[in-house]
Formats: C-alpha cells, structure tokens, sequence
C-alpha cells in the first residue's frame, strides 16, 4: 500500500488501498465461529434502532385497513394518491431490515409485541 507519509490519512488512500485496508480490519475482528466482534457502539446502534421502530410505528398507525400507505387524507378519508407507491416500498424495505436486525442480533434489537402481531 502506497502510505508514505506517516500523517497520510485513510482518506486520502487510493480506493483499492482503502478497501484492503477496511477487509483486513473485518478479518482481524471476525471470531472463530465466523461472527464478528461486538461493536463497541451497540448502545448508539439501539438508540437508532429504537427510532426507526417508533417511526414505523407511526406510518403503521397512518395506514389504510387495506395496509396501504396513503399521500395524504382529506376529510379523514385516505386522498386519491393511494397507495403512495415510494411510501409503500419503503414501509417494506424498513420493515425487512428492522426484522434482520432483529433476527441477526436478538440480544442487542427487539422488536415490540405491538409491532410482532403481524404487521411487520
């Protein structure tokens, strides 16, 4: 790797220097088993985690009885844009990660009971 100077920093690495540089970081934590060392942020990490889960708790709550995220209501009624088609990928993709997480990292993410009856 071309780090010449002592004060180079990882940023200013060629790419393929910082990529080989970032997978031998991985191989020096990973463990026997082939999982990964604790990261020493996991308390940040569920902080977020509990963010995102209150947020999609909030555009479960906002949804149709159909399960359709709707643009907007008007007069209590869910507008004509439903369902918003971004709104309703996204709900889909956040509720697969949340459930990766959760499923990958039992100890470290739970998901609520409210959010466990099926809709996530």
């Amino acid at each position: 790797m071309n780090m010449t100077k002592p004060t180079e920093s990882f940023q200013q690495l060629p790419m393929e220097d910082r990529i080989k540089i970032s997978y031998q970081n991985l191989e020096r934590m990973r463990r026997p088993n082939g999982g990964y060392v604790a990261s020493p942020y996991w308390d940040e990490r569920r902080h977020f985690f509990t963010k995102a889960l209150d947020y999609f708790s909030r555009l479960e709550n906002c949804m149709t009885p159909e399960g359709m995220a709707p643009e907007m209501y008007v007069g209590g009624k869910p507008g004509h844009n439903t369902p918003l088609a971004w709104a309703q990928s996204l709900h889909t993709i956040a509720a697969q990660i949340l459930l990766n997480l959760a499923q990958g990292h039992p100890s470290h993410f739970k998901i609520p009971a409210h959010l466990r009856s099926g809709k996530l």
